[in-house]
């Protein structure tokens, strides 16, 4: 984790939610994930402005002075009741429900600097030629 981009961290917005969010943002720090590099998420945010800058002073209050550190405020992904469907479906995921969170990702990732990138698929794939795989003995 401490090598990490981004690390995504998602809590509801209830009060077990937020005590589990912080309690991972905490031990996510204490492990030494630099404080820039992540992204608290509330999923099924509540869609007035008031109640998410209750949601965001909340986790910045009892995160403590590992809260000041974060340089993200909490992402809100709204509730969407199809969502199960969706998925069973092997439908895309509508961008007005993952834009938001690839954006997030984005700055996260411009402002903390990316790190260098690792081998990309096409470094690491090797072709598969009849024989190749192995199963049998050659005498």
């Amino acid at each position: 984790m401490s090598q990490s981009d981004v690390v995504v961290v998602t809590g509801s917005p209830t009060v077990v939610g937020l005590h589990r969010l912080v309690r991972a943002l905490d031990a996510l720090l204490a492990h030494g994930v630099e404080a820039d590099r992540l992204l608290p998420v509330v999923t099924r945010g509540p869609r007035s402005a008031r109640a998410r800058a209750e949601i965001t002073q909340a986790v910045t209050e009892l995160l403590g002075p590992a809260g000041r550190a974060l340089t993200t405020s909490p992402v809100f992904v709204p509730h969407r009741k199809d969502l199960d469907g969706l998925h069973r479906d092997a439908v895309p995921l509508p961008q007005s429900f993952c834009l938001p969170l690839a954006r997030a990702v984005d700055a996260v990732l411009d402002r903390a600097g990316r790190r260098a990138a690792g081998p990309s698929l096409e470094d690491i794939a090797v072709p598969v030629r009849p024989g190749s795989l192995g199963g049998g003995h050659r005498a």
